[in-house]
């Protein structure tokens, strides 16, 4: 599901409702002096966030107090969004965008990753959601760079390479484990139930221009193998 949904302040949504409701058509610098934003980019996320919630109320009258009522509202009618936080909640889930995104999708509620940050945000701002800090046992290194990538949802190798020493070889340990996914990593053309040797995979079996690969020869059999790289801007995305 795709929306015109985007992460902004509430109260900035509010005035700029209003006007459109009057005004109906508003140009990107009239929505700009009236919100006191410098960038053209917000100025257009607020108009369609605006445009998409009056499409959703009809028209609006009421107090600030009850622009966030009804905006609960639409967002429990169009997204099902209580159900959702009860269920990260209930699971314990690490709360972020790519979480939330997940537990809508296994209640059968298709968002995309925008809508879910937006979801995120707003839930944070209307007070249906609260981030509270819980004890995570983590005995071991895998375990530890774990728990980053689940609190952040994804991010890029380069942040985990700069972070924790041996980042590829545990990053591919929680890959082989099922644990995370790997952007792009697919194109290698296997799964990670066929490695057994991220460094010794024949070469004959992968593509031979893949940037995740890298090829040597062993000196003694003379036989040609690939080792798997991670490019340094490749995403890591956790899994649930």
């Amino acid at each position: 599901m795709k929306s015109t949904l985007h992460p902004i302040k509430l109260t900035k949504l509010f005035d700029l409702v209003l006007v459109i409701q009057k005004k109906r058509n508003i140009s990107t610098k009239q929505a700009q002096k009236i919100l006191g934003l410098k960038s053209r980019a917000r100025a257009t996320r607020y108009i369609d966030t605006a445009k998409w919630l009056l499409s959703k109320l009809g028209t609006f009258k009421g107090s600030f107090d009850d622009f966030i009522e009804k905006i609960k509202d639409v967002l429990e009618q169009e997204f099902k969004i209580s159900k959702i936080l009860a269920e990260m909640s209930s699971r314990h889930i690490n709360a972020n965008p790519l979480a939330l995104k997940n537990v809508a999708r296994d209640l059968g509620i298709n968002i995309d990753i925008k809508t879910a940050r937006a979801l995120f945000t707003l839930s944070r701002e209307l007070g249906l959601l609260s981030i509270a800090q819980i004890s995570v046992f983590t005995p071991t290194i895998e375990d530890v760079v774990l728990n980053f990538i689940r609190n952040r949802g994804t991010v890029l190798f380069l942040t985990i390479e700069k972070t924790f020493p041996n980042a590829r070889e545990i990053v591919l340990k929680l890959w082989l484990r099922g644990f995370i996914d790997i952007e792009g990593i697919e194109e290698i053309g296997l799964k990670p139930s066929q490695i057994t040797d991220p460094d010794r995979i024949p070469a004959d079996i992968v593509p031979s221009d893949s940037r995740f690969l890298s090829f040597w020869v062993d000196d003694i059999s003379g036989e040609r193998y690939a080792s798997i790289v991670i490019p340094q801007r490749s995403r890591v995305i956790a899994k649930w």
